[in-house]
């Protein structure tokens, strides 16, 4: 036959032991329930960075976008100016013949002493 006082003893230390072990273990998962709080509060904060970034990187791909096109009318306003100037300088230089002809009639038409510059 067994002992029953020293059976319970035992199971009351057993219990005694697996109790302090629970409250031990209900510490930890505490601990690590306020940490995973902790690292989702941080994600969280994350995600909200990295969706008004997104928001802000659209933004300055769309001004980049008008930018390049607004530039690209520009060029085009300054080849069209280009070519008009280099209109303007052929003209230029055909008043200069002109005027260096009419420099010469004057010139062979005045008296001999005279030189027209």
């Amino acid at each position: 036959m067994t002992d029953v006082p020293a059976e319970l003893a035992s199971l009351r230390a057993r219990v005694t032991a697996v109790e302090a072990r629970l409250e031990s273990e209900a510490g930890l998962r505490a601990m690590v329930d306020m940490d995973q709080a902790a690292i989702t509060t941080r994600l969280d904060a994350q995600q909200k960075l990295l969706r008004a970034l997104a928001r802000t990187q659209s933004d300055h791909t769309a001004q980049l976008r008008e930018h390049g096109e607004r530039l690209e009318r520009m060029d085009n306003r300054l080849g069209q100016m280009d070519n008009r100037l280099d209109r303007v300088e052929g003209g230029i230089g055909r008043v200069e013949v002109g005027v260096h002809a009419i420099l010469g009639l004057l010139g062979s038409a005045g008296s001999p002493g005279t030189s027209v510059p």
